[in-house]
């Protein structure tokens, strides 16, 4: 099962892992992990607001530490998020409805690519999160996550 490609886990490496930013990931990847016949267009990863995660995270990844609102615009749950462009498809949120990223990274479930390890969120949160953003889609993958 091809949850992320190469291309996604070598940006997740050098981006995250590299710089000890605590992430799970989250949305479609997270549910066809648990039920593969999820379809998915990109890799979602939840790594949390606390501010020195969010610093770290700036002066990581250069397009962020060039923009002078980045650390603003991430600590700020209006905006919580950023898009990595062209062809990687993630998106990296800070803040997710239902989720907190100390008990998200705790319990999430371990998956490796290419001996990485990748940490998946629960189940249990994962149907906690779907639920709270309580869109269409949320709730078709509620149903087969249950």
């Amino acid at each position: 099962m091809t949850l992320i490609q190469p291309h996604q886990l070598r940006w997740i490496e050098r981006n995250l892992i590299d710089h000890d930013i605590p992430f799970v990931v989250i949305g479609g990847v997270a549910v066809k992990f648990y039920h593969p016949a999820r379809d998915t267009g990109d890799v979602d990863l939840f790594v949390g607001a606390e501010p020195s995660t969010i610093s770290r995270l700036v002066a990581a990844i250069p397009k962020l530490s060039a923009d002078q609102n980045a650390r603003a615009q991430l600590l700020d749950r209006r905006v919580a998020h950023f898009k990595v462009e062209g062809l990687y498809k993630i998106d990296v949120l800070t803040f997710a409805p239902g989720l907190e990223i100390e008990e998200a990274v705790s319990t999430a479930e371990i998956f490796e690519v290419d001996s990485v390890p990748i940490p998946i969120v629960s189940r249990r949160l994962l149907i906690a999160h779907k639920l709270a953003v309580n869109e269409p889609k949320d709730m078709e993958d509620v149903k087969l996550l249950q």
